[in-house]
């Protein structure tokens, strides 16, 4: 199946202490590779536990996040891609190939490629050719 999103999370969401449904449209290989991250209103986050919540996959891979209680009022709600680096497919040389396993090698892949983009894209960077040794002793405030 070609991976068709290039996110790592879906949300904000606002929590109104009712709804117990969010959806989510980056891909998941598993149920256990979608976490949850609430964020109360002075920004402090939390990861929820993941007992506190299923994980429903649609056939495109995208899917739902239900909370066993419905997150309070006042919190957003982010649901996250949690992709697992580890690879589990083994090819015997000789084999027969196969086109199922190979694309789940690549979507995983893809879904990393996208996991670390995300991740990437809220770092602190510093420009090509400059020190990456940080003091702060020698910052202006």
């Amino acid at each position: 199946m070609a991976v068709e999103t290039t996110t790592d999370f879906s949300g904000p969401y606002n929590a109104n202490g009712a709804t117990v449904a969010f959806g989510f449209t980056f891909i998941a290989m598993a149920a256990a590779e979608v976490a949850v991250l609430l964020r109360n209103s002075e920004g402090v986050d939390t990861v929820v536990n993941p007992a506190d919540y299923t994980v429903t996959l649609n056939g495109d891979r995208t899917g739902t996040v239900t909370f066993t209680t419905a997150p309070a009022t006042g919190n957003e709600v982010f649901v996250l891609s949690d992709v697992s680096f580890e690879h589990s497919i083994d090819r015997e040389d000789g084999a027969p190939w196969k086109a199922a396993p190979e694309n789940a090698v690549n979507d995983r892949a893809a879904a990393r490629d996208i996991w670390l983009k995300g991740r990437l894209g809220r770092a602190l960077v510093v420009p090509v050719g400059e020190d990456t040794k940080c003091n702060l002793a020698d910052s202006p405030n």
